[in-house]
């Protein structure tokens, strides 16, 4: 799963708690990109390459092995 947020938008600050809690009970990588004018797109796309990878390490690993993931970009 990759939510994106808007920078200090207050229903997604609330989504963010319950995808946390949903990641930890379903072992489920969730990648969260807070956004603003002023976000990187170099950030993003290295915040989304390692996401990637990491999905691609489950894979071939097992989801079993590794902890559920969580990036972000935060401010």
């Amino acid at each position: 799963v990759i939510h994106l947020l808007p920078f200090a938008c207050m229903p997604e600050i609330t989504a963010r708690s319950v995808l946390s809690r949903v990641s930890r009970d379903l072992v489920l990588p969730i990648l969260s990109l807070s956004l603003d004018e002023q976000t990187g797109k170099a950030g993003i796309i290295t915040r989304l390459e390692a996401f990637v990878d990491l999905l691609a390490r489950r894979r071939r690993v097992g989801s079993s092995v590794l902890r559920p993931a969580r990036a972000e970009i935060s401010r």
